[in-house]
């Protein structure tokens, strides 16, 4: 089977799941028919979507399953992955990929191939959606991605060199990212030591500003290796303000603060950590 097939097979396979989702929102039952018939049955023929790569992931955004989108791979050095919306549970799309290039145009970003790696949605208000590039560019849209628009990532760190992401449990609009340093390089001779950074957001849906808490360290983490956000240890927000923590080497006290953080000291084996 054709990458292009391939994709489309499962778009269309995303039809049948947003299709069944929304016949179990609405209260249907389904049953067994005792023979094959369609007497009485309601069939609508399938509507093909060609994609230009094989389709990577889908992503349901509104709580009544109509608005998904749909990332599809990257293909060579030079070609970038493709991003569709659908506003009819899935049954026909649109392309917004150039719509992500076009917020890049002027910007030393602009010939980076779009590439999207995560979508976030925010849960108090679902049309907030962010979209993390692979690149040194992170889109965000108001409408349930009708529109775009696109701003630089702080420090130019790229997408591709993210180690893990977490959203706050309780604060929808916060959100932790590890990175690879941007000074670092793929040919890197030290590459495997080369630091990361830890960058926190606690307004990802609205002006997408970032704190760099290894500058704001002040020189007591050289580098992160692992972090969480102390308010998991207590996600029902039940636990007490001199609730010890112990995490690895590391030990903290959760006193007016949601999240705590560990990374090497001075260049070192033992962690620190960080309010």
């Amino acid at each position: 089977m054709s990458p292009v097939t391939f994709a489309s097979v499962l778009v269309l396979f995303a039809w049948f799941v947003a299709s069944d989702r929304s016949s179990l929102s609405l209260g249907k039952t389904r049953h067994l028919l005792s023979e094959c018939s369609t007497d009485g049955l309601s069939i609508e023929a399938l509507k093909p979507t060609l994609t230009h790569s094989p389709v990577t992931d889908l992503q349901w955004l509104d709580k009544n399953d109509q608005k998904v989108v749909a990332m599809t791979k990257r293909v060579g050095w030079n070609n970038g992955g493709g991003f569709w919306l659908s506003n009819d549970s899935a049954k026909s799309w649109t392309e917004k990929t150039q719509a992500l290039t076009d917020t890049m145009s002027g910007s030393s970003s602009a010939s980076e191939p779009v590439e999207v790696l995560a979508v976030y949605t925010q849960k108090s208000n679902p049309a907030n959606v962010v979209i993390i590039g692979a690149g040194s560019f992170i889109w965000k849209s108001s409408d349930f991605c009708q529109t775009v628009s696109g701003k630089p990532t702080p420090g130019g760190w790229k997408g591709s060199g993210i180690k893990s992401m977490r959203l706050h449990p309780w604060h929808d609009n916060w959100l932790l990212v590890l990175v690879k340093r941007p000074d670092c390089k793929n040919l890197d001779h030290a590459l495997t030591q080369c630091p990361n950074d830890l960058f926190m957001t606690q307004d990802l849906f609205g002006t997408l500003s970032w704190i760099n808490v290894t500058a704001e360290s002040k020189g007591n983490v050289a580098g992160f290796v692992d972090f969480d956000w102390g308010a998991n240890l207590c996600p029902d927000q039940t636990c007490s303000a001199d609730m010890k923590v112990s995490r690895g080497l590391c030990q903290t006290m959760l006193v007016a603060t949601d999240f705590f953080i560990c990374g090497t000291s001075n260049g070192t084996s033992s962690l620190t950590c960080v309010l």
